[in-house]
């Protein structure tokens, strides 16, 4: 979970592309899917 966006943590090598990312502001409806998403994987 970052303030930046995924792409500028991927691309400054932060956070590898296959992580999990949610970036903030995020509603409850997103952040449970991001949840139902990673415990389906």
């Amino acid at each position: 979970m970052s303030g930046y966006t995924s792409d500028t943590i991927v691309r400054h090598g932060v956070l590898e592309a296959r992580v999990p990312f949610l970036n903030k502001p995020f509603t409850r409806a997103a952040f449970l899917r991001k949840v139902r998403e990673v415990l389906d994987s």
